[in-house]
């Protein structure tokens, strides 16, 4: 999971059209692989189909910051405008995920 900023450079540059990170960034960025493989290396409870379902996220999570970057970039909101907008859509399911969940007594009792 941590080595994800390294697809989404590169991805970034393919499909998007920005510039590749400078050789630092790259550094950076290879020192977070090089830990995330010593970690994979000493998995004592290692499991192929374990594995399997973290590569399936890895592509999802992928499409959806490229996807999101563009949808992004072709919003004309401002800044605030996007964010007001993302909190508008969240009220509703956060609202009944509260109800559902008891937050609203726990919130009364104060």
């Amino acid at each position: 999971r941590c080595s994800t900023p390294c697809l989404i450079a590169v991805l970034d540059y393919v499909f998007l059209g920005r510039a590749m990170p400078n050789l630092k960034s790259w550094a950076s960025l290879g020192a977070i692989v090089c830990g995330a493989v010593t970690y994979v290396s000493f998995d004592a409870d290692f499991e192929v189909r374990a594995y399997g379902w973290v590569l399936a996220w890895y592509v999802v999570f992928a499409f959806d910051q490229i996807y999101i970057k563009y949808a992004v970039d072709q919003s004309s909101l401002s800044v605030w405008g996007r964010t007001y907008y993302m909190n508008a859509l969240a009220v509703v399911p956060v609202s009944v995920m509260g109800l559902l969940s008891g937050e609203s007594s726990a919130v009364s009792r104060g």
